[in-house]
């Protein structure tokens, strides 16, 4: 039987006990047992953040949650060529209340996928200016209204996975950007995707029509409200595997 959270949380030096250590606002499975913080959940001292978990009483905020897409990042590092982008921008943004189960990013640069292998994730090719990006945790994420830009053109024409990440395993990775790289088309996005895009554009929106300034960036801060408050033409594809690098 797992420990009760607060005798770990004792044990660890939280909330002024004494301990070898404090333990950080934002808990995973390498700071505490998976089973004991699925059952700090069930007592509701815990709630589950993506991978991560946080006590209730502390501030859901975009901060927070960028520090949580980057420990859900395969590697826990965004590559310099890219962004957080499309529905993950919007989990950042709270327009979600869930992350999506594959990262969105954003390409800033020639993107490099040898940077994000062997994992997959879902690429919005389209080049991203710094006017239109934010910072949370230091990650470069898309505004609020880029992002809701975004994610209208890919409900319009969303994207098909790459033949090798449909393939069987072990197959060969694609050698060139035709191959690797799907060409967005109608009704390729799974059905728990396609409602995060409808729950994401509806809340986006009505975010910006709220606070019409929430949606531009600022330098050197984060432009969001607290996510807990929030309920170009480009092609978006799906990268996987290793070596492949787009023209």
């Amino acid at each position: 039987m797992p420990l009760p959270l607060h005798d770990s949380l004792a044990r660890a030096g939280r909330g002024g006990a004494p301990g070898p250590r404090r333990l950080p606002d934002l808990l995973t499975p390498e700071i505490l047992p998976a089973e004991e913080l699925r059952a700090a959940v069930l007592d509701g001292e815990l709630f589950p953040l993506g991978d991560c978990f946080m006590p209730p009483d502390l501030p859901d905020t975009p901060e927070v949650r960028g520090r949580a897409f980057l420990h859900g990042l395969p590697g826990t590092r965004l590559p310099a060529w890219a962004c957080v982008a499309g529905l993950s921008a919007a989990w950042i943004h709270g327009a979600l209340s869930t992350p999506p189960t594959t990262p969105w990013l954003g390409a800033l640069g020639v993107p490099d996928t040898r940077d994000i292998a062997p994992s997959r994730v879902w690429l919005l090719r389209a080049h991203v200016p710094a006017t239109d990006l934010a910072r949370h945790a230091g990650l470069p994420v898309t505004t609020p209204t880029r992002t809701l830009s975004d994610l209208r053109r890919v409900l319009a024409r969303p994207p098909t996975p790459p033949a090798d990440a449909r393939g069987p395993a072990g197959a060969a990775p694609a050698r060139g950007p035709t191959e690797a790289f799907g060409r967005a088309s109608p009704g390729s996005l799974p059905a728990p995707c396609r409602r995060q895009l409808g729950e994401a554009i509806s809340a986006l929106a009505a975010s910006l029509r709220a606070s019409p300034g929430l949606g531009s960036a600022s330098e050197g801060g984060s432009t969001s409200e607290p996510a807990n408050e929030h309920k170009p033409r480009h092609e978006t594809t799906n990268v996987t595997g290793r070596g492949i690098t787009p023209a």
